[in-house]
């Protein structure tokens, strides 16, 4: 699969998740902003005025059921929390246990390649955990910044066994390689365009995989 192809990709998994992010992103905003309505709300009643006072509050809880739909808060980032929080509902479906804490701030990589390597590896834990047994499906993201490098990690259960090939990416385990096959490449080489690197172990034992993507700060 061409580079070109590969980016079309990387916007398209963008384009997805944007949505989710401006809804997430309004969520943040309203919070922010909510003290003010309770003072606003607060002057309408000391003053009488309780059916403008009433209004004010339906329109407050029309706004905030709106901007809370799909808005779980995990990191410091939109575009990460809509990764995230599209993972945790398609877990919580599927019976995986699901968590991350990330912090992004000060991590230079833009919203489209964050979202391409975010989702990939949401992607790929996601299939991978549904083949492990229930009661031991899991993925786990965890973010972090150290002094000279910024580090992504990700760990899952799996079924089955995997194997390392093409320079320790595991193979597509889907029947259309050409179009699945090329995730876990993709961060890869998103990793060493920002002269970073993708490392991958696996516990064949306790059925864990795990995965690092580590940035230079």
């Amino acid at each position: 699969m061409s580079r070109k192809l590969e980016d079309n990709k990387s916007f398209d998994q963008y384009a997805r998740y944007k949505s989710r992010a401006d809804a997430i992103y309004e969520t943040r905003r309203f919070r922010h902003d909510f003290k003010n309505h309770l003072i606003v709300l607060k002057a309408l009643i000391d003053s009488g005025n309780t059916k403008r006072a009433s209004e004010y509050a339906g329109s407050l809880l029309g706004r905030l059921e709106e901007a809370g739909k799909g808005a779980r808060t995990y990191s410091d980032n939109v575009i990460a929390d809509a990764v995230f929080s599209v993972l945790a509902e398609k877990c919580e479906a599927s019976g995986i246990d699901f968590d991350a804490e990330a912090v992004f701030g000060g991590f230079d990589i833009d919203d489209v390649e964050l979202c391409a390597v975010l989702s990939n590896l949401a992607d790929n834990a996601y299939e991978a955990a549904l083949k492990a047994p229930p009661g031991k499906r899991l993925i786990r993201f965890f973010v972090s910044r150290r002094e000279k490098w910024f580090i992504i990690n990700e760990e899952n259960s799996f079924g089955g066994n995997i194997s390392l090939t093409d320079g320790d990416i595991p193979p597509s385990s889907k029947g259309d390689a050409e179009r699945h096959g090329f995730g876990l490449k993709n961060v890869k080489e998103i990793a060493s365009a920002h002269g970073g690197k993708v490392e991958i172990n696996i516990d064949e034992k306790e059925q864990m995989f795990y995965i690092s993507v580590i940035f230079p700060r």
